[in-house]
């Protein structure tokens, strides 16, 4: 999370627009690296670099977004000398397949012009596969209701909901899961900005079958089209 102090001002006499964040409370995507060197016991070096990406996930107009990059450079020490490392039993992996099923909501503004704030729902079912304690591949279908769109598709005759069809991968990280899909709409009587589609999750696994996640999803890997929060079953 992120709060930003100076936001978009539709009547800012004098100040250049700020389209890059249109609310105070924002999203932050970090992808970062860190190497860490001991050239002597105690003492080490660490060299690094991020990259920020800071937005609203289309919540709110408008949402150009704001990507920061920085480098790092620091000192390391060791209060202590480095503990043996002990080789341990690789885990067990349950790599049957398995199916989930997830739901999730969330709030959207169609441009700067309409301020009003519109409901979103979408739900996914895919099946996932365990590879290794740490990786796993789904493909499944996800099924959007973006409210927002549904007064034109009424106006054009048209269903203003969405389905896809999606591939990924995810990262395991203990009780917490990365998941990247791609996606393709099948059904989009309403066109969207573009057929495929982009989703960035993040999972948190309450017990073997109960999980919290929230995801982004976004066209073209730049245009946030909506955030969703929810949970999810795995069976």
């Amino acid at each position: 999370m992120a709060y930003a102090t100076k936001v978009y001002e539709e009547h800012a006499e004098g100040e250049p627009y700020n389209n890059a964040i249109s609310q105070n409370v924002c999203f932050t995507e970090q992808l970062g690296l860190n190497v860490v060197v001991f050239p002597f016991s105690r003492l080490g070096v660490q060299l690094g670099g991020c990259l920020s990406h800071f937005s609203n996930g289309d919540m709110s107009q408008p949402n150009d977004g704001l990507n920061v990059a920085t480098a790092e450079l620091g000192l390391v020490y060791q209060l202590s000398a480095a503990p043996k490392i002990i080789a341990q039993p690789k885990p067990i992996v349950d790599k049957k397949m398995r199916f989930n099923a997830f739901i999730g909501s969330g709030i959207k503004q169609l441009d700067r012009e309409r301020v009003y704030h519109y409901g979103l729902l979408t739900s996914s079912v895919y099946a996932d596969k365990r590879l290794s304690s740490i990786y796993a591949i789904n493909m499944g279908l996800d099924v959007n209701c973006n409210f927002a769109e549904k007064r034109e598709a009424d106006r054009q005759g048209l269903d203003f909901k969405r389905m896809g069809i999606s591939v990924g991968n995810e990262l395991l990280i203990g009780r917490l899961g990365v998941m990247v899909q791609g996606g393709y709409h099948v059904y989009s009587p309403l066109p969207a900005i573009a057929d495929f589609y982009q989703k960035l999750g993040f999972k948190y696994y309450l017990n073997e079958q109960w999980i919290l996640a929230t995801s982004l999803k976004a066209f073209r890997f730049a245009i946030s089209d909506e955030l969703t929060f929810g949970v999810g079953v795995r069976l």
